[in-house]
């Protein structure tokens, strides 16, 4: 019994001595986000000093958007107090991106419907209508698609098959045309001519 205790310790001297998994390899997520690529534009400091500022109606439209976006991270809590702690939280980064904001330029050719967040849902809601339509009719079409082959593949075996059986038939008829027989065309003449 003195043995097995130490076989023990032994395993967990072992399993202590192997890499950890979670310190070597880097931090996985749960889930695993589709995230766009940053692309920098190298624009000259003197060019955005001529662009105009942010607009009052362009700034309130932006800071409801974050508000907004607030408001769903701060209510995703399911405890009210964690609720209110986020909302206190959240509260002067909003108002720190708000400063930020009006404190920004703009580019001349931005329009106030870019920052609308009522028009860019609406766009948003029928893109997303038209992309669904898309895709069901690319899944119509592919299944259309599929029964075309295959019936096309029966047709193709039901064709090889004719060829077959016409050639079996006219070597059939020149054996029998050549051993002085009737040949089965003229009997079948014969037959469809007493029908009618």
């Amino acid at each position: 019994m003195a043995e097995e205790p130490q076989k023990t310790k032994q395993r967990k001297r072992k399993a202590r001595t192997e890499p950890n998994e979670v310190t070597d390899d880097e931090p996985r997520s749960r889930k695993t986000f589709v995230q766009l690529e940053a692309k920098t534009k190298r624009i000259p400091q003197e060019q955005i000093d001529t662009w105009p500022q942010v607009s009052s109606q362009v700034l309130e439209q932006i800071v409801a958007v974050i508000r907004d976006a607030k408001k769903d991270i701060a209510n995703t809590q399911r405890d009210e107090r964690r609720v209110i702690a986020a909302h206190n939280t959240l509260n002067p980064l909003v108002r720190k991106l708000a400063r930020q904001l009006a404190a920004s330029r703009i580019p001349p050719q931005a329009k106030d419907i870019h920052f609308n967040i009522d028009k860019l849902t609406e766009r948003n809601a029928q893109v997303s209508r038209e992309v669904t339509t898309a895709r069901h009719s690319k899944q119509l079409l592919s299944e259309q698609v599929k029964v075309a082959e295959h019936l096309l593949s029966k047709d193709e075996e039901s064709l090889e098959q004719l060829k077959k059986d016409a050639k079996k038939w006219r070597t059939e008829w020149k054996h029998q045309a050549k051993h002085g027989r009737v040949r089965l065309a003229e009997c079948i003449d014969e037959a469809v001519a007493d029908i009618l």
